[in-house]
């Protein structure tokens, strides 16, 4: 089901009750980008501290512009599971410069949601509007929800030509069966319609005939989804079928509301390589994302006890991961073990992704990107047999790029257990920029310093390495040879400048500063 502004309220009530009856919720976005600068891309070195706060500073400088949200119950007269999918079109408040929010868009993010048949003018025409917690609360304190309230009005007041040739079209009809037909009702088609066209359509022949005749409007379905058909109807409007003042809440926090409900009935949800979605739910829809890495784990565990991500649990599991296919992609991991039991099923009203073949064109839709991470779930569940003492094993863990060691939710300690903070680690560039075979380099420090290095590229660049010496008298012993934490050494015909890595991490402060205008980035000990 897709939900734009001009459906969202209308659906939201069923939406609830599926988010009410759920037993696990999944989630998914499409961000505007994803990577703000290769100062930004995390290394094999990165302590925790810093993998956190680099994901943080490229989470603010993006914006999520389509939410999936799947709903899962667990069917026990026929072992199903019923799904409901939803994909809803987002996009943020802003008051006449108040609070406006400025984001990045990433040429290659925004070709890659094209090439996969994304739709930018629903997004920006029709998007859900929405407020964080923490915006609403400052437009509250400062008395502008006024001005939020007359800009609601604006976007609803804007008249297309689809609207306008819709009234054209039907509203000399409408006044012959006001006039003189002895019918009671008068059919229009409305399937497949834009609400948003409709509602104008209603709006414009009240104004023009309500004085005159009396007569209601009313549909074929309560459900916005199943609507075929608008009537006109002679007589006074029953009370049934008059509109529902909608909350003030609703209004402004747009589907805020649904993650908020998520998180008072502490209902499971279900990720895939989570860890940017879930800084962008805490960033966009409730506050700033904090400093310190182990106040956002805090904050989120009260938000989010009971998170799975199956990224992480297909590459616990040989079987799976053998199933699966490299690198444990969600579109292979859904169409590889699509076959395997329990048997997930569409809800009646939410059969839009309801064809296999179909559904290709679908992937990159955060609804169905939903749905799919909440599939693979189930079928990994039972493959691997988990009961649910076993699956807390699970439980809180997504993955960090580059390493093995999760993201952990459920560790409140905050220790960084894979970096050894004893170990010296240096940059490693090659001046004239050439390849130079590893063995080379380690070999040269096996003979000078008796030890063994590593060598990990650098941010993916050829000429760049990050060394790492495997005793700490190693790396003592060289570090003496170093002048201001820099130098520079000739290996055969190759030379090398070999820098401290906290210089280096200073080199990369100064320029994210010029080019990112940011705070100093923690340093790898931190």
């Amino acid at each position: 089901m897709n939900l734009t502004r001009y459906n969202y309220l209308h659906n939201l009530a069923f939406i609830q009750q599926r988010i009410k009856e759920a037993n696990y919720i999944a989630l998914d976005f499409e961000f505007t980008g994803v990577l703000a600068s290769s100062l930004l891309r995390n290394s094999l070195l990165d302590s925790f501290q810093m993998r956190y706060w680099k994901v943080k500073e490229n989470v603010r400088r993006f914006l999520p512009i389509q939410m999936g949200l799947c709903t899962f119950r667990e069917d026990a007269n026929s072992n199903n599971v019923i799904a409901h999918p939803f994909n809803f079109y987002i996009f943020p408040y802003g008051v006449d410069g108040y609070l406006d929010k400025q984001f990045q868009l990433s040429s290659n993010s925004i070709s890659f949601l094209t090439n996969n048949n994304f739709d930018f003018n629903r997004t920006f025409n029709e998007g859900i509007l929405y407020l964080s917690h923490q915006d609403e609360k400052i437009l509250r304190d400062t008395k502008r929800i006024q001005d939020l309230r007359n800009e609601i009005r604006y976007l609803d007041k804007i008249v297309t030509f689809e609207m306008i040739n819709f009234v054209k079209q039907y509203k000399v009809q409408v006044e012959q069966f006001l006039k003189v037909s002895n019918d009671p009702q008068f059919e229009i088609p409305i399937k497949r319609l834009k609400v948003k066209v409709y509602r104008h359509f209603i709006e414009s022949i009240t104004k023009e005939f309500g004085k005159s005749y009396e007569f209601y409007c009313k549909y074929d379905s309560d459900i916005l989804i199943k609507r075929e058909i608008l009537y006109i109807v002679k007589g006074p409007e029953p009370p049934e079928t008059k509109k529902q003042n909608v909350e003030e809440a609703n209004e402004f926090a747009g589907v805020r509301i649904l993650l908020d409900q998520i998180s008072q009935q502490k209902t499971p949800i279900i990720l895939h390589n989570g860890l940017m979605d879930i800084m962008h739910i805490y960033d966009k829809f409730f506050e700033t994302l904090p400093d310190s890495r182990g106040e956002f784990i805090s904050k989120v565990n009260s938000l989010f006890p009971v998170i799975y991500d199956t990224k992480f649990l297909i590459n616990q599991s040989y079987s799976v991961y053998n199933k699966v296919g490299q690198f444990s992609e969600l579109k292979n991991s859904y169409i590889n073990l699509q076959n395997l039991e329990p048997n997930v099923v569409f809800g009646d009203e939410c059969q839009e992704y309801n064809n296999l073949e179909e559904n290709q064109a679908f992937e990159h839709e955060a609804g169905f990107d939903s749905y799919m991470a909440g599939s693979v779930f189930y079928k990994a569940k039972k493959l691997m047999n988990l009961d649910q003492k076993k699956l807390d094993l699970y439980q809180n863990k997504v993955p960090q790029s580059s390493i093995k060691i999760p993201f952990d939710f459920g560790d409140k300690t905050g220790e960084d257990k894979y970096h050894n903070k004893q170990i010296f680690i240096f940059h490693v560039e090659i001046l004239e920029k050439s390849l130079v075979p590893d063995s080379l380099i380690k070999g040269y420090f096996k003979e000078k310093y008796n030890t063994d290095i590593d060598l990990f590229l650098s941010y993916g660049q050829n000429f760049e390495y990050f060394m790492v010496f495997s005793t700490l008298e190693g790396s003592q012993e060289f570090r003496k040879t170093m002048k201001n934490g820099v130098t520079i050494i000739e290996i055969g015909d190759h030379e090398f400048i070999i820098t401290e890595y906290e210089n280096y991490v200073q080199k990369l402060q100064r320029r994210a500063k010029d080019e990112l205008s940011i705070k100093e980035m923690p340093t790898i000990l931190e």
